[in-house]
């Protein structure tokens, strides 16, 4: 299994990915610095033998790293034009 190549900051990483984080929200989660995040990512395309962060997602998805309900419950109020935390990180930053 993909998910078994992985060491446990990358299964944290991608779970992240999965779950729709940008680099500098995962940086301030895990707290690494963002260089060391797209190292991480980088080195996960190269065992997943993917191009993209969204290929990573897909994967995570398809082994159940994520549930689409959580996905659903993040993005609610965004998609209903209401703030979040989410959004509200990045007019900060």
């Amino acid at each position: 299994m993909k998910y078994s190549q992985l060491n446990s900051r990358e299964k944290e990483i991608v779970t992240l990915i999965a779950q729709g984080y940008s680099n500098v929200e995962i940086s301030s989660i895990i707290h690494l610095n963002v260089r060391s995040i797209c190292e991480a990512i980088n080195n996960i395309k190269k065992k997943w033998e993917v191009s993209s962060r969204v290929q990573l997602g897909i994967i995570a998805y398809h082994i159940k790293l994520l549930d689409a309900n959580n996905i659903y419950k993040r993005y609610k109020n965004r998609w209903n034009g209401e703030e979040n935390e989410k959004s509200s990180f990045h007019r900060a930053n």
